[in-house]
C-alpha cells in the first residue's frame, strides 16, 4: 500500500473545507429547526401543495372590526361592530327556510345589538318618536349594499342570517328584511318578514322577494295586511328596504298576490311605532255612514297605479254585474276575488285572477225627456219692450244635469266589518255615456257601495286575464 504524503499547504485546504462543511450543516439545523419554510424552499423536503410543519397562512374573510355609516333626518349616524371568524362561520348556514327562524339566529358576538345600540344612541340625542327610531332603523338598513343572490353568489337555498349580512354589508330584499326586523326586535319593537312567493302574472315573471312589516294601517307602500294569533289580531303595514324596482320589479308587482308572514319574538308584545292620525272622509260625512273605519285615500295614483300599469293587458268581464239609479247601497254588493285563478269566470260568486277593477259607464236615466226637442220662445226684438218675436230652438235633453253624480265605495270585507278602500265616481254631464275604470285592486273579500243621483249606472267587475305559469326560479 503506498502511503499518502500531505504537504502543508494540502493539509490547510483540506482542514479549511471540513469547518465549511460542519457551517454549512450547522447553518442548515437551525433554518430547518427555526424556518421550516425557507428550507423547505430550498431543498423541496415537502411538497408544494401539502401544508408546511409549524406555519398557518391568515385566513382572509368579511369578519372583524365594522364601521357603518349612514343618513337620517340631515344627520349622519355611525355605528361600530365586531364579527369573529368563527362566529360568521357558525351562521353563514341554513337554518331552513323560515325567516323567523334567522331572525332569531343567536347574536352571540353582539352585533345585531351593537347596531340597536347605536340607532337607540341617536334616538336619544335628537329626540326621535317611536316612528322615527323605526324608520332610523330601516334608513340603517336600506344604506347597506342591495344585491341579489345572483349578483354575489350566495346561495338562493337559504337567506343570510343578520351577522351575515353585517359581516358581508349586502344583501338581497329577503336578507335586509330579516337584519331589519331583528334590528327593531332587539329595540324592542314589533316587527315581522312579509315574503311574496315567486309568480308568473299577464307574462310577467316576478321573482320572490320580502319587506319588512311593523304594526300599523298606513297603506302609503302597499296593501295593509291583517295577522291573527287566538284572539288577538294585528294590522301590518309594509316597509320596503330594498329597491326592487332597481331589479326591473316595482314594489306594487307583488300586491297581487297574499304573503306568508314570518313574526320577529317581540311582534306579539313589542312596541309599536307612534300611530298617524287618519283623514276624514267627505263622503261618509255628507250622508252620514256610521261605523266606517276610514285608511285615507292615498294610493289612487301611487302603489294601485303603479300595480296596474305593470299588469297592463287584457280585462275580461265577469258574471257579476250591477245597475242602479238614485239610491245609496252601503256595501250591498259582496264578492271574493280568489288568489288563484281560474282559466273563466265561476259561477258561484268567486271570481278568477289575482287582479281586479270595477268598469262602469253613467248614463241618463229612463225617466223624464231624453232627446231634442224644438221650443218657440217669445223675445224682444231691437231693445223695445213693445217689440217681439217669436223664435225657435233647440235644446238638448239628455236626462242628466249639473247635479247628475254617480259615487262607487269599496270596501274591504277581509275582517267581516267594512274598511272603506276608496271612493271614485263622476259629476256633470261631461263624460256621460262613456265607460270608465277604477283603480285596480288585489285578490280578497269586498264589498261595494253606490250612490246615484239623477243618473243610471252600470257597473261590471273585470278580471285580468291569468296564463297561470309559474317558471321562474329565484328571489331578489
Amino acid at each position: 500500500m503506498a502511503d499518502v504524503k500531505l504537504n502543508k499547504n494540502t493539509f490547510k485546504i483540506l482542514v479549511g473545507v471540513m469547518i465549511a462543511v460542519i457551517i454549512l450543516l450547522v447553518g442548515i439545523l437551525i433554518i430547518h429547526f427555526a424556518a421550516p419554510g425557507i428550507i423547505a424552499g430550498i431543498t423541496g423536503l415537502f411538497g408544494p401543495d401539502e401544508p408546511v410543519p409549524g406555519i398557518e397562512e391568515e385566513e382572509e374573510g368579511p369578519w372583524g372590526d365594522k364601521t357603518y355609516s349612514w343618513k337620517y333626518q340631515g344627520q349622519t349616524l355611525s355605528a361600530y361592530a365586531v364579527i369573529s371568524k368563527d362566529i360568521y362561520k357558525k351562521y353563514n348556514t341554513s337554518f331552513g327556510k323560515n325567516p323567523s327562524a334567522y331572525i332569531i339566529a343567536n347574536d352571540e358576538d353582539g352585533a345585531v345589538r351593537s347596531i340597536a345600540s347605536a340607532i337607540q344612541r341617536a334616538a336619544s340625542q335628537y329626540g326621535y318618536s317611536g316612528q322615527d327610531t323605526v324608520d332610523c332603523a330601516a334608513a340603517f338598513v336600506k344604506s347597506l349594499s342591495y344585491k341579489t343572490d345572483r349578483e354575489t353568489g350566495h346561495t338562493g337555498s337559504y337567506p343570510r342570517t343578520p351577522v351575515v349580512t353585517l359581516a358581508e354589508g349586502v344583501g338581497d330584499s329577503e336578507d335586509l328584511s330579516i337584519l331589519a326586523a331583528a334590528i327593531l326586535d332587539s329595540l324592542g319593537y314589533s316587527a315581522a318578514v312579509i315574503s311574496y312567493d315567486d309568480i308568473t302574472f299577464n307574462q310577467k315573471q316576478v321573482p320572490h322577494a320580502a319587506a319588512l312589516g311593523i304594526p300599523g294601517t298606513s297603506n302609503a307602500e302597499g296593501p295593509v295586511y291583517n295577522t291573527t294569533r287566538g284572539t288577538v289580531s294585528k294590522d301590518i303595514e309594509i316597509i320596503w328596504v330594498a329597491d326592487t324596482a332597481s331589479k326591473g320589479y316595482p314594489a306594487a308587482a307583488y300586491y297581487i298576490e297574499e304573503p306568508a308572514i314570518y313574526p320577529a319574538p317581540n311582534f306579539w308584545t313589542g312596541k309599536t311605532a307612534d300611530s298617524t292620525v287618519s283623514a276624514s272622509l267627505p263622503t261618509a260625512e255628507i250622508y252620514q255612514i256610521p261605523d266606517l273605519t276610514y285608511i285615507p285615500d292615498i294610493s289612487s295614483n301611487t302603489w294601485k297605479k303603479e300595480m296596474s300599469e305593470y299588469y297592463k293587458g287584457q280585462w275580461y268581464d265577469t258574471h257579476v254585474k250591477w245597475n242602479s239609479s238614485a239610491s245609496w247601497k252601503l256595501y250591498e254588493h259582496y264578492f271574493t276575488v280568489q288568489p288563484t285563478p281560474y282559466a273563466k269566470p265561476a259561477e258561484d260568486g268567486v271570481l278568477p285572477g289575482p287582479l281586479w277593477r270595477l268598469s262602469y259607464t253613467v248614463t241618463p236615466t229612463v225617466d223624464g225627456i231624453v232627446g231634442v226637442e224644438e221650443l218657440n220662445i217669445t223675445t224682444s226684438s231691437g231693445g223695445g219692450f213693445g217689440s217681439l218675436a217669436q223664435k225657435t230652438v233647440e235644446l238638448d235633453f239628455t236626462g242628466m244635469t249639473p247635479y247628475s253624480s254617480a259615487e262607487i265605495a269599496v270596501y274591504d270585507m277581509a275582517s267581516g266589518e267594512p274598511v272603506l278602500l276608496d271612493t271614485f265616481g263622476w259629476q256633470g254631464i261631461a263624460s256621460a255615456d262613456k265607460t270608465q275604470t277604477s283603480p285596480s285592486y288585489p285578490p280578497g273579500k269586498y264589498a261595494i257601495g253606490l250612490y246615484v243621483r239623477n243618473a243610471n249606472v252600470d257597473i261590471t267587475v273585470q278580471c285580468i286575464e291569468d296564463l297561470n305559469a309559474k317558471t321562474y326560479q329565484g328571489g331578489i
